[in-house]
């Protein structure tokens, strides 16, 4: 396991104080793996199906443990990386969004739907965003570039 995959998951010997550090630690690991995932997007007409999978079961536990943690915080209005736009208008509709998902063997599948049209265009706009800043890196959390 790497040094990244060991920090992420058991904290480098350290408790994580609050869950927006562990939460963007874990994306940041993700980001480092970017080329070990492959994702899948796909439109719906109320929303968005995802399915993001890695041959690397250690990355496959990070993108559970990812989008797991993501969802609840949709659910408990408990925002993260808000100078992001399409980060803040999920976060201010997440009362219109529904989202459930299922562990699959690499990773997992998700579907958010929204019975807003304006919430299901940000769904569309958030996750096709969040799939080019995968591919390039993680350079745009630190508002550099």
């Amino acid at each position: 396991m790497s040094s990244t995959l060991r920090r992420v998951v058991d904290g480098g010997g350290m408790m994580m104080q609050h869950a927006q550090q562990a939460d963007m630690g874990l994306v940041h690991a993700l980001f480092d793996h970017r080329e070990e995932i492959t994702r899948t997007i796909t439109l719906r007409p109320d929303g968005v199906e995802t399915l993001t999978e890695s041959s690397n079961p250690a990355v496959s536990e990070m993108l559970q443990s990812h989008v797991e943690s993501m969802i609840a915080r949709v659910k408990e209005a408990r925002p993260i990386h808000q100078r992001d736009l399409l980060f803040r208008e999920i976060f201010r509709n997440a009362s219109r969004i529904s989202a459930q998902y299922e562990r699959t063997t690499k990773g997992i599948r998700v579907i958010e739907t929204s019975t807003d049209g304006r919430t299901t265009r940000s769904l569309h706009v958030t996750h096709r965003m969040c799939g080019r800043r995968a591919r390039r890196g993680a350079w745009w959390l630190s508002g550099v570039g």
